[in-house]
């Protein structure tokens, strides 16, 4: 069985740092991740429709802080908008879900330095950051992305398509709000005609609270072991194992333990 959506990590970072991203991107593929990276929009105008449907589908953005992000960031150019949306989607998150990771790049400054923008980019951000610098800090780094998505006691969900056209997919993610539906940007993206665009969430919430929410008014269906509910607009509880209907799609929902071990098969999507 194919898993066509694993825990996305999005890339961030400087145009002259290709190398070192596409080397990080590489190092979080063999270890089992759905690292992305944007090759084509490297340039000051808006956000591409891409990158932001990649930014809200993404688990974790992992920013490569080095001084020319820096100084792209303190001319506003794209790596400031990227690093603005997933700083406003941390503050969204309350502060209690790890989603943004700092990774250094680079020499460190010298004492004789009067001003180093690195280190100004990093107080902005507010956050502890892991150095990187060649093979020995790879290892580290994969166990740093394991930590921030899965090593926290945190619970993931596997979401199984078992009828419908996307029969057979398969998506594990790690987040605390999952949205389905037909659209470009949803975390879990179906094919089916009769989805709607935006058709509904699921939230993890705290103490493995898991509640399925019905956002298109077009009818979820959740059916589980002893119990069957029809949803219009409204949530409704969720048990590891339940099955939820829309459209002519039906999804397995199950919980996991992420304290586990890393996942070890992912696809591009």
């Amino acid at each position: 069985m194919a898993v066509v959506g694993g825990p996305r990590v999005f890339i961030s970072y400087a145009e002259e740092n290709a190398p070192v991203a596409a080397r990080i991107a590489e190092i979080l593929r063999a270890g089992g991740y759905d690292a992305w990276l944007d090759r084509t929009h490297l340039d000051p105008a808006p956000l591409s429709p891409a990158i932001l449907a990649a930014l809200e589908s993404s688990d974790l953005f992992l920013a490569i802080i080095t001084e020319e992000y820096a100084a792209k960031f303190e001319r506003g150019a794209y790596v400031r908008r990227e690093a603005d949306w997933a700083l406003a989607k941390l503050a969204a998150l309350g502060g209690g879900e790890p989603f943004v990771l700092l990774v250094r790049a680079g020499p460190e400054p010298t004492q004789t330095e009067p001003r180093d923008s690195v280190q100004q980019l990093l107080k902005h951000f507010g956050l502890s950051f892991r150095s990187f610098n060649g093979p020995a800090d790879e290892p580290g780094l994969l166990r740093t992305v394991f930590r921030a998505l899965e090593g926290r006691g945190r619970l993931g969900l596997t979401i199984e398509v078992i009828a419908g056209p996307d029969l057979g997919a398969v998506f594990r993610k790690a987040l605390s709000m999952i949205t389905i539906g037909r659209a470009e940007g949803n975390t879990v993206r179906l094919t089916d005609p009769k989805v709607s665009g935006a058709h509904a969430d699921i939230q993890v919430r705290r103490n493995a609270v898991v509640m399925l929410r019905d956002v298109s008014g077009s009818h979820t269906i959740i059916r589980g072991r002893d119990r069957q509910e029809r949803l219009e607009r409204r949530s409704a509880r969720m048990a590891d194992g339940d099955v939820v209907t829309m459209g002519a799609t039906e999804l397995r929902v199950t919980f996991n333990d992420l304290a586990g071990r890393a996942p070890t098969t992912t696809k591009d999507v």
